[in-house]
């Protein structure tokens, strides 16, 4: 065999050799036993193997106070190097990894739809604790940088919308009581019957779009193809309006905007 081909193969057996132990098996789903935690982050035993996983994106530096040395885990990510960085955290008994400030809630049906209790809130987020998981929610699009003037710690939300990266995208948020997720400043409305049809009460208006709660949810209605950018001159926070429409990406585009009788 030539020299140079058989230093190449003996180099390439190495180099993979040497990566081996930091290469992520076919899954991305590990269950182990807690060995150590820090602020930002633990170390996980699987009983094959063990490995730090990075929590900051599920507890930032609040580690120690959601997980303990000998809880049993089951943790979603993808290695990053040599570190496993957790997309969820789950209790492999289904049990709430961390104490919840309300009822522990559980995952409704639907891949896209969790049901759970605020564990911390900032301006335009969440941290969803389902019970048997923990998630980041972006509440931007429903709330802007004012959630927190909307959903306190310990509520319990039912939640749609999908996933992006790490962080769960809200489409739409609902009392998990059916109750209006935050205070309406008109006499809380009800969904209308009809798929496309709402009526609920303005929380919030801007140049082409308002907020509607409709009692049992909270969402984004696109309104340009109506008002343009002068909804505020037909539209008041408080009106009880009755609208038409369909979803596109997680906004309700209005095609008839009537006030409630």
């Amino acid at each position: 065999m030539n020299r140079v081909v058989a230093s190449v193969l003996v180099a390439s057996g190495l180099a993979v050799a040497a990566a081996l132990p930091y290469i992520s098996h076919a899954q991305t789903v590990y269950t182990g036993i807690v060995e150590r935690v820090w602020e930002d982050g633990l170390r996980l035993n699987t009983g094959d193997r063990t490995f730090r996983v990075d929590t900051w994106d599920l507890y930032g530096d609040s580690t120690p106070a959601h997980v303990s040395i000998g809880d049993e885990l089951t943790i979603s990510g993808e290695f990053d190097g040599r570190e496993f960085d957790a997309f969820s955290i789950e209790g492999a008994s289904s049990t709430p990894v961390s104490e919840g400030s309300g009822v522990p809630a559980s995952r409704s049906p639907g891949s896209n739809v969790y049901t759970g209790t605020v564990e911390s809130v900032w301006e335009d987020g969440l941290r969803l604790n389902t019970g048997d998981r923990t998630l980041r929610v972006d509440t931007w699009d429903l709330y802007g940088d004012s959630t927190p003037a909307h959903i306190s710690v310990g509520d319990e939300l039912t939640i749609s919308g999908e996933f992006d990266g790490r962080e769960f995208d809200a489409f739409s948020i609902e009392g998990a009581s059916s109750t209006p997720v935050s205070e309406g400043s008109g006499v809380p409305a009800s969904r209308s019957p009809g798929s496309n049809v709402y009526t609920g009460t303005v929380q919030s208006v801007w140049e082409d779009g308002l907020r509607l709660n409709t009692g049992d949810r909270t969402f984004r209605v696109d309104t340009w193809d109506l008002y343009g950018d002068s909804t505020p001159t037909h539209i008041s926070v408080g009106d009880e309006l009755t609208i038409s429409g369909e979803f596109d990406d997680g906004e309700f585009d209005a095609f008839t905007i009537d006030r409630a009788p």
